[in-house]
């Protein structure tokens, strides 16, 4: 037997379009003001096919939900071999129709050079943005918290086709941990607080000389090596008896 051919309940565009429509509103409501950060890859290895360095030329505000309500997740603060850890996690709930007038439909298109980011050891050729998702990668900036989010995964099915349409996207993220990337936005907020951790690169334009790879201290390593080390001695692990 079939389903009841009186009742449909997975191709009405108007009751769709109603539920759509009371998503947004009331993650308008209920939810936060959150920055959008688009990822560029500057250099792209090509063996694991990861970024080695990459830049964010835009920040575009949208509103989204946070379906924590009882803390951030995640493992939390903790101290390691390698000192303080900071691994929150949280999870945003975006509207796909926002996301794709805000984002993947908006006005945001940049180049590398319009940002005047330049890399010397970089790779890259000038080329538009175009986003039709949100991407694992790109980071989220939450202002209640101050803190950037990096996307790991991309929920499409959290909730199972209401009314036989998607909706909405998960945004699972964790707390980004800075290595070197180019933040040149135009967000003095955002710029100035990532050019406070830059290793050798100062919004969105680096140093001269080697060490002006993304994420290289080349000289700030020598020379802390050269102030506790002296081999200008003959054998400086003799103890004088050469």
């Amino acid at each position: 037997m079939t389903r009841n051919a009186f009742f449909n309940q997975y191709t009405t565009s108007t009751e769709q379009n109603l539920l759509e429509d009371l998503i947004i509103e009331s993650i308008q409501i209920y939810g936060f003001d959150v920055t959008y950060l688009p990822r560029i890859s500057l250099n792209t290895d090509s063996v694991y096919t990861q970024y080695t360095s990459s830049a964010f030329v835009d920040a575009i505000p949208v509103e989204m939900y946070v379906k924590n309500v009882m803390g951030f997740a995640g493992e939390g603060d903790f101290v390691s071999r390698f000192g303080l850890e900071i691994r929150d996690q949280v999870t945003f709930t975006i509207s796909k129709k926002r996301f794709e007038v805000e984002v993947a439909n908006g006005s945001f298109v940049n180049t590398y050079s319009s940002a005047n980011v330049e890399v010397s050891t970089g790779n890259y050729t000038d080329e538009a943005i175009t986003i039709s998702r949100p991407r694992e990668g790109d980071v989220l900036y939450f202002p209640l918290s101050n803190t950037f989010f990096e996307i790991k995964y991309v929920e499409n099915e959290e909730v199972f086709y209401p009314l036989g349409k998607l909706q909405t996207y998960d945004l699972r993220c964790e707390t980004m941990e800075y290595s070197g990337q180019v933040f040149a936005t135009g967000n003095s907020t955002l710029d100035n607080y990532m050019s406070g951790l830059s290793l050798g690169v100062v919004s969105g334009n680096t140093d001269s000389g080697a060490n002006n790879v993304a994420g290289a201290i080349n000289f700030e390593i020598q020379r802390e090596f050269d102030q506790i080390v002296d081999f200008t001695e003959n054998d400086p692990f003799a103890s004088g008896q050469y």
